[in-house]
């Protein structure tokens, strides 16, 4: 039998409920890696070792996705790294919402796949470390453009809300 690529045996579109499997897989992963961190290192090493790691995956995520923007031939805008992103948050089971205000994009997330799991398993802790993800994705993407985190529900708002400004041309 000849080698079929997977996303031709299984179909072109995931579901709903697969994608909500994977993010529940991918926030149990970090929570036993961070817990185990912070056991084995104490909880000030390893809070430390947790946010280091994540800022590094950070940008290496922004870093490939730069790297797709650019081999498109598109500029390093915001929209385009939407268009290629690494994760489907433009999907169901993150509910977000985007608008303009001024010369920024706000985004508004309501629920986070991963937020909710690192809630319901009571590990608000290494939940908020986690968020520094996105200012590290947006430093390996363009450093030009400045995130900023307004909101987050680990930090008691009901919300995670964020906003982007690209630079004056």
């Amino acid at each position: 039998m000849e080698n079929q690529k997977l996303s031709e045996t299984l179909g072109h579109g995931i579901t709903t409920e697969g994608l909500q499997q994977f993010a529940d897989y991918a926030a149990r992963l970090y929570y036993f890696m961070a817990r185990k961190m912070v056991e084995k290192l104490g909880a000030e090493a390893g809070h430390e070792a947790i946010k280091e790691a994540v800022v590094e995956f950070g940008r290496f995520r922004g870093e490939k996705v730069r790297e797709k923007v650019l081999a498109a031939g598109l500029p390093l805008t915001m929209d385009n790294e939407y268009k290629f992103h690494d994760l489907p948050i433009g999907t169901t089971i993150w509910d977000a919402v985007s608008r303009k205000e001024g010369d920024r994009k706000v985004t508004e997330i309501f629920l986070c796949p991963f937020g909710q799991m690192w809630k319901n398993m009571g590990s608000d802790d290494i939940g908020i470390l986690y968020c520094a993800v996105d200012y590290a994705i947006w430093e390996g993407y363009n450093p030009d453009i400045k995130y900023e985190r307004h909101e987050c529900i680990f930090e008691g708002d009901k919300t995670c809300i964020m906003s982007y400004k690209e630079p004056d041309c």
